[in-house]
């Protein structure tokens, strides 16, 4: 064998080399794949763990979410999902508001819905503005009535105009501007 023929010195370098060689070729397919492996590992385990982090605190919102609304409820007077201002059902809201004012001698002559804003976490706000005349007491009238319909409806200011009176079968007339503020219920996503 040529091996056999070679002197020790030969031998100890053509050994050396071998060993090298087997030393890279397993550094190069075994121990490099190995340690690229680990890092998309540890870097799939760093995004799992943001996204855990993240959805966690999503869970925390929602619950916390729920509880306030269910103490919104609880303090708006057990009040069901219809008593909620829609959009469909502000047509419904301006046929109660005209009605009432039908029913207690208050002429409702100015009527305006305003864009939806964004109240708290759960609740939009619709603002609404009416005009009304009538005496005191029918104007007090409305608005306790107003105030106590089934929708939710929070009365945010009353401003009477005592420049304008005006007489009607002996009774004084006056001019009064409210504001309204309707609550509803804004779609939360499922998380």
């Amino acid at each position: 064998m040529a091996f056999e023929n070679l002197s020790k010195r030969e031998k100890i370098m053509l050994i050396t080399a071998m060993s090298l060689l087997i030393v890279f070729i397993i550094y190069l397919y075994v121990y490099t794949p190995l340690v690229d492996g680990v890092a998309d590992t540890e870097a799939n385990v760093e995004d799992l763990e943001q996204d855990i982090t993240q959805k966690r605190i999503q869970a925390e919102d929602k619950q916390r979410l729920e509880k306030e609304y269910e103490l919104l409820l609880e303090q708006s007077g057990e009040m069901t999902e219809e008593e909620f201002f829609t959009e469909d059902k502000e047509f419904q809201l301006v046929q109660k508001l005209n009605s009432l004012s039908d029913d207690l001698n208050v002429e409702l002559f100015n009527i305006e819905s305003q864009d939806l804003t964004t109240s708290e976490d759960i609740y939009i706000e619709i603002p609404i503005n009416l005009s009304v005349e009538g005496s005191y007491e029918e104007i007090i009238n409305y608005l306790g009535e107003v105030e106590y319909s089934e929708y939710a409806i929070r009365i945010a200011s009353v401003s009477l105009n005592s420049d304008f009176v005006a007489s009607r079968d002996d009774e004084e007339k006056i001019e009064a501007t409210v504001d309204l503020i309707g609550y509803g219920r804004k779609e939360v996503e499922n998380l």
